[in-house]
């Protein structure tokens, strides 16, 4: 009878034991889950992997005050991952006013504002690293930006182009290491891509100067209007102590030739992106945007003409240069904002160095009388002032333009020269222009 005593007590007793046990188990586990979880949410939380963004409703439902709010507040460190987010970007591309742009750009900077290659924030550098195609193409955000990340793109479209856009990808690659420092401020994939390239600091320059190329000017050809921005720059330092940019905006698309040279679609259709890419301009650099100028030639000047005729970008110097014709909507200089208007033709010709023996411009007046609406700047009474560019005789750095082309003194054409080539008066007089060095009427 004792032995079973014992034996009951002990069995009570493990029972007990047991009990006891199985709540500390459970206990544990409870604990090691609960460890589990919250080991999950840390690694799924913000620290971890930043504020992922909302639905595609959401952001097409937010102001764009509301939305770059939002999206200034995100961590540098999830940036790159929102700036993969098609909703996100397509949302930010929206955006029209370049001035909230501009402002959003410049509170990413923090201390440093809109930054510079050299000194900007991780969270702008986060930008520029996860969406490249549309920070390099956002107008109001800085320009040493948009060049970081128009080479992204250049680089990734240099694998997968193929024919003319191979050609053209690889032209513009050719053109950044061609001068000293230039930048990609443009790179918009097309067929062929568009594109603007910038000689000079365009975040700093005191003057700058948008240069607009006319016809059969296409970024297969970028080193053509570069070189002629180049020129144009070049000629500018002699008169100017101030710091200066000029732009190779290659930025539309231009005709081929007759018929669509004699139309009006791709310069209106130009004019719209060059209003863009100028109040971009404005919004970047704000009240400290120093001198802006605008030079044009041939079919560029109809595009530009458009441009400043529809609204003041604060434009201080327009200059044509060989015009295809100006529309006839757009009466006088006085139509056109800019506070001073310039015009260069060189003396009429038929055909390209002359066909009957007198060189001169042998295009221009075709694109003026084939249009039917169009009509010429430099006749007395459209009002601009007159630059000569016929030359001066007596003096080998003033050469006379012979031709229509923007360019064409070169070994196998000794003889010729086009309105943009160095040692001839055209170019002196635009960059005089340019400058405020050209006295006006």
């Amino acid at each position: 009878m004792t032995e079973v005593v014992t034996a009951s007590a002990l069995g009570v007793a493990y029972q007990t034991t047991k009990l006891a046990l199985d709540r500390s188990w459970n206990d544990l586990v409870a604990r090691r889950q609960s460890a589990d979880a919250a080991v999950v949410a840390k690694l799924q939380g913000d620290e971890a992997l930043g504020t992922p963004p909302p639905s595609a409703a959401a952001v097409d439902g937010m102001s764009d005050a509301a939305f770059l709010t939002w999206l200034a507040s995100q961590p540098a460190d999830a940036l790159p991952r929102i700036g993969l987010d098609k909703a996100v970007t397509d949302r930010l591309g929206q955006i029209r006013d370049p001035k909230v742009i501009a402002d959003w750009w410049e509170s990413l900077g923090g201390q440093d504002g809109n930054g510079s290659a050299s000194t900007h924030s991780d969270a702008q550098q986060a930008l520029v690293d996860g969406a490249p195609l549309l920070i390099g193409n956002l107008n109001g955000v800085a320009y040493w930006a948009r060049d970081k990340a128009n080479r992204t793109t250049l680089e990734s479209q240099l694998k997968t182009a193929t024919g003319q856009d191979a050609v053209a990808y690889e032209n513009i690659k050719t053109s950044l290491r061609k001068f000293k420092g230039v930048s990609l401020i443009t790179l918009q994939p097309d067929h062929p891509p568009l594109a603007a390239v910038a000689i000079g600091n365009l975040d700093t320059a005191q003057n700058v100067t948008y240069v607009v190329p006319g016809m059969n000017s296409d970024t297969p050809n970028t080193t053509v209007v570069e070189r002629a921005a180049y020129d144009l720059r070049r000629q500018q330092r002699a008169w100017t102590e101030e710091s200066t940019a000029v732009v190779a905006w290659l930025n539309y698309k231009t005709p081929g030739g007759p018929p669509a040279v004699l139309h009006g679609d791709m310069a209106r259709a130009g004019a719209e992106r060059l209003g863009d890419d100028l109040a971009g301009f404005n919004a970047t650099r704000g009240d400290g945007k120093g001198h802006l100028n605008v030079v044009a030639h041939s079919y560029g000047t109809t595009t530009s003409s458009i441009t400043l005729a529809e609204r003041d970008y604060g434009v201080d110097n327009w200059v044509s240069a060989g015009s295809a014709g100006i529309e006839r909507d757009i009466p006088t200089a006085a139509d056109i904002h800019a506070d001073h208007v310039f015009v260069a033709q060189a003396p009429r010709s038929i055909g390209d160095d002359g066909l009957l023996g007198k060189k001169g411009d042998g295009w221009s007046w075709l694109g003026q009388m084939g249009s039917m609406t169009r009509h010429d700047p430099a006749s007395p009474s459209f009002g601009g002032t007159y630059l000569p560019t016929a030359g001066v005789p007596s003096l080998d750095d003033m050469h006379g333009v012979t031709t229509h082309d923007p360019l064409a003194n070169s070994a196998s054409r000794p003889n010729s020269y086009g309105y943009f080539d160095m040692d001839t008066e055209s170019l002196n007089n635009m960059a005089r222009a340019t400058t405020g060095n050209f006295p006006t009427r």
